[in-house]
């Protein structure tokens, strides 16, 4: 009873105080739902309603605050129950959320400022209040991902689960190859590199005199996707980038410009933005030396000899993958490429099919003229990391446009049942959860046609 008594005393105190504090400021807020020890504020939900507008994210249909607030329900059972896990928050992956929303809040607005204009508050309050949200999401979806993590199934569940399913509910799949390749890097001369450090040299002194590296960054960087946000590559560990990057950062002070450092992506500048702990926040321009018409023909002639020893049975494609490929994902492997396309609506992640729509366009090219077994001619294509390569590919295999069946596509049918599982599963914990936490929720959204029951106690 004394427990009860307290949880009321602290809400009311709650609401109480907040309200007091929103007429002083002449703002009209009130709490909308308590869950456990967290509040639901009337403006928590605007905020949300204005950012999904601003993303494109608004539902179509439906009471939308109704459906954005059993969201924050749910987030915020997630989160108690998070706290009761002890589960930790990835410093490094709120930042990159952080960074890819902010980023998508400038490209909808057109700018900072206006982003700054539409929201009444400073980039650095906009960061700051936005950090906090996704913490609270980061850690609500970990706890669903740890819940989800408990459901296991076996091939008698798929196809129990593949017999009983609509045949018309299946997935229709596009053309899907698999390959592999013979991957070269045409050597950089002496001039390309002179040239690419000469260039740096000039733009990291225009920095000294006092012109901002991220301006030069939008206009000379080499990596095209941090170049947008200024050269800026957002919060991570220096173990997530390569050596000598990592060991050029780890000495610069906040706004410090580096000298020039070298890696395997090319030539680099870097500007210290700002530390927290282990985490760093830095900007960098990259600059890539320039291949000549004559390194390009070296290694595209060493390619064509290559493919002729493989067309006349002299060698293997694997085996001449082993031996010359200076790709590192694929020569290991024979040169089968792997599908580590990093979107969730990639169905064939971490497997050696693509559709044409996860493959290189000048790989693609290249590959849908070829038969079963050919081998292309030599090519130049970019890596993983937009560096210049040539290459020659070979099809493995070619699956014509069709729909998912049991025996051809056992992987993507096992991840559709595996996520059913999953769904049901977590509606479940929920549904038991819901009655076990404290939630109160405001008369004015009572009437609410909540997806699921038992919110209103």
């Amino acid at each position: 009873m004394r427990k009860l008594l307290k949880v009321v005393l602290t809400l009311f105190f709650l609401t109480t105080g907040f309200l007091s504090f929103a007429q002083q400021k002449g703002v009209v807020d009130y709490i909308v739902a308590v869950v456990g020890k967290d509040i639901i504020l009337a403006s928590d939900i605007d905020q949300r309603l204005l950012m999904m507008k601003q993303s494109g994210e608004l539902p179509t249909t439906g009471d939308v605050k109704c459906q954005l607030l059993e969201q924050m329900l749910t987030e915020k059972l997630l989160l108690n129950q998070a706290r009761i896990d002890s589960i930790k928050i990835n410093q490094m992956g709120v930042e990159g959320q952080l960074q890819d929303r902010m980023d998508r809040l400038v490209a909808t607005m057109g700018s900072m400022k206006a982003v700054e204009e539409m929201y009444k508050k400073t980039a650095f309050q906009i960061k700051q209040e936005l950090r906090e949200t996704i913490k609270d999401q980061y850690l609500a979806g970990q706890e669903r991902s740890s819940i989800m993590e408990k459901v296991t199934i076996t091939p008698t569940d798929v196809q129990r689960f593949y017999s009983k399913l609509a045949k018309d509910s299946l997935p229709l799949l596009p053309d899907q190859y698999v390959f592999r390749q013979i991957v070269l890097y045409p050597p950089a001369g002496s001039n390309a590199k002179l040239e690419a450090k000469d260039k740096l040299l000039s733009i990291r002194e225009r920095i000294l005199k006092g012109e901002k590296f991220a301006n030069l960054a939008i206009l000379y960087s080499q990596d095209v996707e941090s170049a947008k946000r200024g050269g800026e590559l957002g919060f991570a560990p220096g173990k997530n980038y390569v050596k000598p990057f990592a060991e050029a950062c780890a000495n610069l002070r906040e706004g410090q410009v580096s000298n020039i450092v070298e890696t395997e992506y090319g030539f680099h500048i870097i500007q210290m933005v700002e530390r927290k702990g282990d985490l760093f926040n830095a900007r960098h321009i990259l600059i890539k030396p320039d291949f000549s018409a004559e390194h390009k023909m070296q290694v595209i002639n060493k390619l064509d000899s290559i493919a002729n020893l493989v067309r006349l049975d002299s060698l293997t494609f694997e085996k001449a993958a082993l031996r010359f490929s200076e790709d590192k994902n694929s020569r290991l492997n024979g040169g089968l490429v792997v599908n580590m396309v990093p979107y969730n609506s990639n169905i064939n992640y971490n497997t050696t099919k693509f559709d044409k729509d996860y493959i290189n366009p000048k790989d693609y090219y290249s590959i849908s003229s070829l038969k079963e077994g050919q081998i292309s001619q030599p090519y130049e294509s970019i890596d993983d990391a937009q560096q210049a390569v040539v290459k020659i590919t070979k099809i493995e295999k070619f699956i014509p446009s069709h729909v998912a069946n049991l025996k051809d596509d056992f992987k993507q049918i096992q991840d559709i049942a595996l996520q059913k599982k999953q769904e049901e599963y977590f509606e479940k914990w929920l549904g038991e959860s819901i009655q076990k936490m404290y939630i109160r929720i405001d008369p004015s959204y009572v009437k609410c046609d909540f997806r699921k029951k038992g919110w209103i106690k």
